[in-house]
């Protein structure tokens, strides 16, 4: 196909699906050599999905992405997040039907100082928290979008295992994807990975 081509997607009884479509490679001569393609999240996927040259469809409630100085927000449908740039939160807030139901999402990683005793004692732990260095969006949507985090993990005056977070968000879903990749670049004799994971808080209001 031509660099620039746009595509659309039908489902087997001919309905549109809504679709975002982006280059990955292309050919010497420019044309397009391998596109990736997203469709809206929901709890039923198009049956016999084909797609094909022409102008897609819509969806009836895009995302939008805005950034600002401190933060990415994300609107998708009756669903606000709020991606942080810097500081600890990755995610700063998440808002459904203008109720926050999530703040402060961080990245945690708890190290043992050395291996566990013969004896079985257990050397002294440290929790090390993320700490952003940069917040990236790489995909506007309408269907899909992507913002991509970097940072590391910090604790005192130590800042180490360098992480890229991306968040995936889709059309019609409420839910986010959260991919966690980082490098290890500690010392293997000293710093032994106890846990890696989010802590967030939840807004209690009700029983």
């Amino acid at each position: 196909a031509p660099d620039g081509a746009l595509f659309r997607a039908t489902a087997a009884d001919g309905q549109p699906v809504p679709l975002q479509t982006w280059t990955t490679a292309w050919w010497p001569d420019g044309s397009i050599k391998w596109t990736g393609h997203a469709i809206a999240g929901g709890d039923k996927p198009p049956v016999g999905l084909k797609i094909e040259q022409g102008a897609p469809a819509s969806h009836s409630q895009p995302i939008s992405v805005t950034e600002t100085a401190t933060g990415i927000e994300i609107a998708n449908g009756a669903t606000t997040w709020r991606v942080g740039k810097r500081g600890a939160a990755i995610v700063q807030s998440a808002k459904a039907g203008g109720r926050e139901v999530l703040s402060n999402v961080s990245l945690l990683a708890t190290i043992q100082a050395g291996p566990d005793g013969d004896d079985g004692a257990r050397p002294a732990l440290t929790r090390y928290v993320s700490e952003i260095s940069s917040a990236v969006i790489e995909q506007r949507g309408p269907i899909r979008a992507v913002v991509r985090v970097e940072g590391k993990q910090k604790s005192g005056a130590r800042q180490w295992l360098p992480f890229t977070v991306r968040l995936y968000f889709y059309a019609g879903s409420a839910a986010a994807r959260i991919v966690h990749s980082f490098i290890f670049d500690g010392d293997e004799n000293k710093d032994f990975i106890r846990g890696l994971g989010l802590t967030g808080s939840v807004p209690m209001a009700d029983e």
